[in-house]
This record gives C-alpha cells, sequence and structure tokens, in this order.
C-alpha cells in the first residue's frame, strides 16, 4: 500500500493492479477489474459509425473537490490517472472546441475555488490565472473562455489568453449549465450574442448542449432547437451531451425516481431513443463525447465509457466530481 507521503510529492499517477489499495485523496483508491456491461440488443450500424476504432488515446479531465484528475483511455479500456492539480475545482473545459466536435483542443480551462485558469494539455499541467476570481461553470465559445462567477457574472476571455481583459456581458441570478454561447437557467437558456446575455425561450433548464443543433434538458422534457423549441422526449433529464450529429447522450429520473440514461443515434429523432443504463447505481453528474466515445462520471468518482460495446467503468476515488472535458491526443 502506498502511503499520503506518495500523495504529497506532487503529481501522483496510479496505474491498475490486481488488488491495489492507494491511500489519500479522499478515502481510499481500490483498484477493480475493468467491467464491460453490454448493451440490451445488438448496437445499430447506423450507432458504430460514431465510434472509430482509430480513435487512439483520449485523456478525460474531472473537476472535483480534491483537484484535477486526469484518467487516460485507450481504445475501449480505462487507464491510469492522475491527480494533476490539488485545487478544488469546480469546472473544466477543452478551449478551442466550437462546432466541430473533432476540432483540434490543445489547451483547458479550469474553474477552481480562487480563480479560473488555462493550461496546455500537453506536457506538464501548469494552470496560468486570468483573474477572474471563483467560478461556478465555465466553456469555451469558439476560441474564448466563458465564466460564470459565485455572483451571476458572466463574462468572456477573447482567445482564452490569460492576460488578456474579461469582456462583462451581464448578471444571472442563477446559471445551472454553461455551454458555448447558451447558458441553461431556472429562467429559460439565454444566448450571449452582441456583447450581451439574451433570452431565447423555455423555462426550469437544467442542462445545455451546443455543439450542432442546441439541445435543451429540463424538468419536463429534452428540446432540441429548430423553428422554436421541439419537445423530443417527455420526462426529468438533468444532462445532455452530443457529438455535434446524430448521437446524443442523457442522464435523467424515471417515474419512479430511479436513475435513467438515454442514448440517441440515427437521423429519427422520434424513433432512434434507446435505454442505456450506466453500470452504477448513481446518475451521471457529467457527459462528454469525445472522438470515438461517450464518457460520464458520478459525483462519487465513477467514470463510465462506452465506444459502442457497452459502458465500462472504474472508480478514481475522489468524491464531488462536477466537470469533465475530453482531449484527444495527437489531434
Amino acid at each position: 500500500m502506498v502511503g499520503q507521503d506518495l500523495l504529497d510529492s506532487g503529481e501522483t499517477t496510479h496505474k491498475p493492479g490486481h488488488g491495489d489499495t492507494i491511500a489519500g485523496v479522499e478515502g481510499f483508491l481500490t483498484w477493480g477489474v475493468n467491467r464491460r456491461f453490454m448493451t440490451r440488443g445488438d448496437t445499430a450500424l447506423a450507432e458504430k459509425r460514431v465510434y472509430d476504432a482509430t480513435a487512439g488515446t483520449t485523456d478525460l479531465y474531472l473537476a472535483a473537490s480534491a483537484g484535477i484528475v486526469r484518467v487516460t483511455v485507450s481504445d475501449d479500456t480505462i487507464g491510469e490517472f492522475s491527480l494533476v492539480s490539488r485545487e478544488p475545482s469546480r469546472d473544466v473545459t477543452a478551449i478551442g472546441r466550437g462546432q466541430d466536435q473533432h476540432e483540434q483542443v490543445r489547451r483547458i480551462g479550469v474553474a477552481a475555488d480562487t480563480d479560473v485558469s488555462v493550461t496546455e494539455t500537453d506536457g506538464a499541467f501548469e494552470p496560468v490565472a486570468t483573474g477572474f476570481g471563483p467560478a461556478q461553470e465555465i466553456s469555451s465559445h469558439q476560441s474564448d473562455l466563458i465564466a460564470v462567477g459565485d455572483d451571476g457574472t458572466i463574462a468572456r476571455l477573447p482567445e482564452a489568453k490569460p492576460k488578456a481583459t474579461w469582456d462583462h456581458l451581464g448578471e444571472l441570478s442563477e446559471v445551472r449549465a454553461v455551454e458555448g454561447s447558451l447558458l441553461a437557467t431556472p429562467d429559460g437558456v439565454y444566448r450571449i450574442a452582441d456583447g450581451g446575455l439574451h433570452s431565447v425561450g423555455l423555462s426550469d433548464v437544467n442542462d445545455i448542449d451546443a455543439i450542432g443543433v442546441p439541445l435543451a434538458a429540463t424538468q419536463t422534457g429534452v428540446y432540441q432547437l429548430g423553428n422554436g423549441w421541439m419537445k423530443l422526449l417527455e420526462g426529468r433529464f438533468d444532462r445532455v451531451a452530443s457529438d455535434g450529429g446524430e448521437h446524443v447522450c442523457l442522464s435523467g429520473q424515471a417515474d419512479d425516481g430511479d436513475p435513467r440514461t438515454v442514448i440517441h443515434s440515427g437521423a429519427d429523432w422520434v424513433s432512434g431513443w434507446s435505454k442505456r443504463p450506466l453500470p452504477v447505481e448513481n446518475p451521471a453528474a457529467v457527459i462528454r463525447y469525445g472522438r470515438g466515445l461517450v464518457a460520464a462520471a458520478t459525483a462519487d468518482g465513477v467514470v463510465c465509457v462506452d465506444t459502442g460495446e457497452g459502458w465500462r467503468q472504474r472508480s478514481i476515488g475522489v468524491r464531488g466530481v462536477t466537470g469533465l472535458a475530453v482531449v484527444t491526443r495527437g489531434e
């Protein structure tokens, strides 16, 4: 067993070993065997097109109460993970990914308890402070960084340059999620445009996806923006993510209160939905698509990855997971 002295020595990397237990971070990190959970029935050919066997290695960056954890995924194997930052963090976002899910990503933004920072994904993890202060939510819009402060202030950092000046966009009393230029709030969806915030409809919105055609997860259903907001599914949904095309992953709550995860694939937005429950009891706190995969994580630190053959899971031993960014190496 490796003691706390290792965890205090700097960046800590853990590799899977049967029966290994690593003390520290928040409780014990106990290694288990990578488990594959097959979906019910055969995976449709239309769905498999989103999964690319040559996708290579992907890094998942998770924001948690212990800091930033980097998890390596190769094909459908969840490999080693590292605690690359020990500052309690609230959110993390890939910078540079706009409407194209496969756009090159070389930097990420981090919302921590003290400030918003920017760091390169190549080489050492060295966040550079931007001077914004504490932020609850962050996202990127094209190459700009968007942040939501503890006081409800929304601002934009041009080109995500740490030494640039933040542009004030407005204030909102509560923001539940931000994705690109869209914000999810109890009062509906707001859009960043013309240097300000503009209401674009709906109410009681829990999450928003702006990769491709916007999708909103609300207390009463999932909506897609077309000629106005069109309801796709009934029910409460808390998280939504897409690959910018025909693949969507939703996390919500069934009528009996149990967590439910739903996947969409194909061009039919009426019948193209199927249940894809996570192999864990708790719901997904965050969901993101990457090249060739969809990743989800629970608040208690269980990472789930699906490359088209069913969910795999691994506990990374941290609590308070609230953010997830996906970066493919060598893009």
